[in-house]
């Protein structure tokens, strides 16, 4: 058996650490595509400065035909990287879901999914101001949280 040197083996055991205990599964996209259940429309997700159009055609499309989607779209976070999805199922129910990739506030923490029934109508909204507004869905919610998806 070969030995390692000192450094090697710090290393090897820094990323088995990061591996085993930090690796925090919670792939947002996939979640909410699951929610909006089998057959459902898959809008895409928008990420900062790209084009949200095609996604909220779809999505708008998918409302007006009272099918199912999902649609998600990246926000301007503080500190961590923050997404809205939107989700509607074939019998009509309907779940925002609010991604925050580092609630700690950058301290390396988990991701948390958060879902939230929709108690209002999926409609277009503008997030932040200025040079940091984005155009996305959302829905009035539920003020309680209906599920936590993804929290460790």
């Amino acid at each position: 058996m070969a030995r390692r040197s000192g450094g090697a083996m710090r290393r090897a055991l820094l990323l088995a650490i990061v591996l085993a205990g930090c690796g925090c599964p919670c792939d947002a996209t996939d979640i909410a595509r699951d929610l909006a259940g089998d057959g459902a429309t898959d809008c895409g997700f928008v990420r900062l400065g790209d084009d949200p159009a095609p996604v909220l055609a779809c999505a708008e499309q998918a409302i007006a035909e009272e099918r199912a989607f999902s649609a998600g779209f990246a926000r301007f976070g503080i500190d961590s990287e923050v997404r809205t999805y939107v989700t509607r199922r074939e019998d009509g129910s309907a779940r925002a879901l609010s991604y925050d990739g580092d609630p700690s506030g950058g301290d390396g923490a988990c991701p948390r999914l958060v879902a939230f029934r929709c108690v209002g109508p999926i409609e277009r909204r503008t997030d932040g101001f200025g040079p940091r507004s984005v155009t996305i869905l959302a829905c009035s919610t539920s003020s309680t949280e209906e599920a936590v998806l993804c929290d460790r």
